[in-house]
């Protein structure tokens, strides 16, 4: 019970606020100890400067006595001479005591100054007399005067003892109760202490249960229990040593789930986190028990292979574990499927340390995952495609912050009439060293690094750039800017769309933003949110390469868009195939329903421009007319097609087709 009492939180609080306590009494009253000896060590000092100044006016007050009785005795001029240069010279004595000591001590000098005149004053009278006269009486006066002044310096002198015997009473009274003072808060502190120990002694044991809790919970995941990095990393190592010495073979499969973030997305974090632990036992249920299944982070797993025979037995591992993700996950009555790219990494065969292992079964994961191959093992051809991607990247990164990505402007047409009506905005890149980089390598490379944003905003600055600089011409081509997923999860794309309409003094209707359905369908919510910020502020919306997704009907109707785009692959097909002319003619239909105005892609030959005109479709993008051209190129494109309307837009652009 007592045990248990000195082991609670309350008593060791009690315990350390009261020993702190202590300790300040303790060095509390050591200060007043060392102040108290300090005002008594200068109490003493001032009282012994008092004493020597008293006795150096005793001293002065005798001699000018014995100045003149020998004055008197022998009646000599030099001995007279004498004397008058003693008469006054404890003067700067009495204006020493009068400067120093207490109130008390300044009167009791006040007192000696006065009869210190009336001394000087007797003497004056004995030198007055003159020589030849009876100084006998004068004489008399001055010894009086004399004997006076030594009985108040005595006086003075017996006044300040008392007191500095007063002082050191009292210095000892209190000394005396400093002692006792710290005697008991001595005790105290040591009592304290005592008990802190205990406490201590009780909290070790505790202490160390949570110390090994931490290093249990710093090596392994939260939420599925799993090693985690730091603690796979170590047993990679391990087993790396081992191999070293036995020759046996070490395999690491790097595990990334395909379809997770969809059901992040759609499901909830709950689900997703569910999907993780069942993800973790289904791993552990698929190896051997000596095996290491790692969580890594986020989605990505890994499996640690010791002691195996062959590379085809790695193989056979990730097989199974790949049979056991695809398996569909019930919760609630909910069916999640998931799959998963699985890299495989052999010591020695591939690698010739933990950290090449760990890096060459990252590559092949990512290759399995590039290729849909669900399964791959590590090949060099596979790093250098890697390397080169990371060296593109860097030179990616390098070529937004120095302002190098161009904007390029492909025409949109009229069907009917063939007059340009509006300008999609893409972006290139020509690099100084590398030449032309495709589009299809930089974009998706952006997308992937968390580029796409800074890409993003640069086009889109330019564009609207670009499209002031027509209107001070008097071109007005409303122009159009693709966004990403990612755009639409970044807060501040509406007030960074706001700021360059505003900037560049450029309508909002003159600004068409493209968005394709997949980066609806993500998370709909969410997105027809920022859709409807930014048509509130006059901005028109187009869904991009429509009839490629799965947008629902019910999220097509709910979101505020003004425009589809029907994808090229329906659209080259229109002429010699009937499914795709169906497609087109009901997309087209659907838009006239919904009021959308429709932009047909990839129109490339005027048998396909006839027959999207007979279908109905408004408007016509495609080589047709023009490839993307730089601003100084498209003044040509301009002249060889016009422009459609001839002045400013109010609150829709002019080339506006809606019935």
């Amino acid at each position: 019970m007592l045990f248990s009492i000195l082991q609670s939180r309350a008593v060791a609080r009690v315990a350390v606020a009261v020993l702190s306590v202590g300790v300040f009494v303790l060095t509390g009253l050591a200060l007043w100890s060392t102040s108290s000896t300090e005002r008594t060590t200068a109490r003493v000092t001032e009282a012994n400067v008092l004493g020597d100044v008293w006795g150096q006016l005793f001293d002065h007050v005798n001699l000018e006595e014995d100045m003149m009785h020998a004055y008197v005795g022998t009646r000599d001029e030099s001995q007279r001479a004498s004397f008058v240069q003693t008469i006054g010279g404890a003067e700067p004595i009495l204006a020493t005591l009068q400067r120093i000591g207490d109130a008390n001590d300044r009167a009791m000098a006040q007192r000696a100054a006065d009869a210190y005149a009336s001394y000087t004053d007797a003497l004056k009278d004995v030198l007055a007399a003159g020589p030849a006269a009876n100084l006998e009486m004068p004489q008399q006066r001055g010894r009086f005067a004399a004997a006076a002044m030594r009985q108040l310096v005595s006086a003075s002198l017996s006044s300040e003892r008392q007191e500095m015997r007063a002082f050191s009473r009292r210095v000892n009274a209190e000394s005396e109760r400093v002692r006792v003072a710290t005697t008991v808060a001595f005790a105290v502190c040591l009592a304290l202490l005592g008990l802190c120990l205990a406490v201590l002694l009780g909290y070790q044991r505790r202490v160390e249960r949570q110390a090994a809790s931490h290093r249990h919970d710093s090596l392994h995941d939260a939420l599925t229990k799993l090693p985690n990095r730091t603690l796979f990393g170590l047993r990679t190592d391990a087993a790396m040593r081992a191999a070293a010495r036995t020759g046996d073979p070490v395999g690491l499969l790097m595990i990334d789930l395909d379809g997770f973030k969809q059901v992040n997305d759609t499901m909830g974090h709950a689900y997703g986190d569910l999907l993780l632990q069942e993800v973790a036992s289904r791993l552990k249920q698929s190896v051997r028990d000596y095996d290491t299944v790692a969580r890594l982070g986020g989605d990505e797993f890994a499996v640690l292979l010791p002691r195996f025979s062959s590379p085809d037995q790695a193989s056979e591992v990730a097989h199974r574990v790949l049979t056991a993700l695809r398996q569909p996950f019930v919760r609630d009555e909910v069916v999640l499927e998931v799959g998963g790219s699985i890299g495989i990494a052999i010591y020695p065969n591939d690698c010739e340390n933990a950290e090449q292992l760990l890096q060459h079964a990252d590559v092949a994961m990512y290759a399995a995952k590039r290729g849909r191959l669900g399964v791959q093992g590590y090949d060099a051809q596979d790093e250098a495609e890697s390397s080169q991607k990371l060296t593109l990247l860097a030179e990616l990164r390098s070529a937004l912050d120095r302002d190098l990505i161009e904007v390029h402007y492909q025409p949109k047409a009229e069907t009917q009439t063939g007059r340009i009506c509006g300008v999609e905005a893409l972006a290139r890149w020509h690099d100084p060293e590398r030449g032309r980089i495709s589009p299809l390598e930089f974009i998706p490379l952006a997308e992937q690094s968390g580029l796409i944003d800074q890409l993003t905003y640069q086009v889109l600055a330019q564009s609207l750039n670009q499209c002031r600089k027509w209107h001070a011409n008097g071109i007005y081509l409303p122009v159009a800017v693709n966004l990403s997923v990612r755009c639409l999860a970044n807060p501040e794309l509406v007030s960074v769309v706001s700021g360059l309409l505003r900037d560049n003094e450029v309508k909002p209707a003159m600004l068409t933003l493209e968005i394709t359905e997949s980066a609806v369908i993500g998370d709909v919510e969410r997105a027809i949110e920022v859709l409807t910020m930014i048509r509130e502020l006059g901005v028109r919306l187009s869904i991009d390469d429509f009839g490629t997704g799965y947008s629902s009907m019910a999220h097509l109707q709910r979101m505020p868009i003004d425009e589809l785009k029907i994808d090229r692959c329906f659209v080259s097909g229109i002429t010699t195939k009937a499914k795709d002319r169906a497609i087109v003619r009901a997309i087209l239909e659907l838009a006239r329903d919904l009021n959308l105005q429709v932009v047909a892609e990839g129109v490339e030959d005027r048998e396909t421009l006839d027959q999207l005109g007979l279908l109905g479709c408004g408007i016509s993008q495609g080589y047709l007319f023009s490839r993307p051209l730089p601003p100084a190129e498209l003044a040509a494109c301009i002249a060889e097609f016009g422009v459609v309307g001839d002045g400013p837009p109010n609150e829709k652009p002019a080339f506006s087709l809606r019935p």
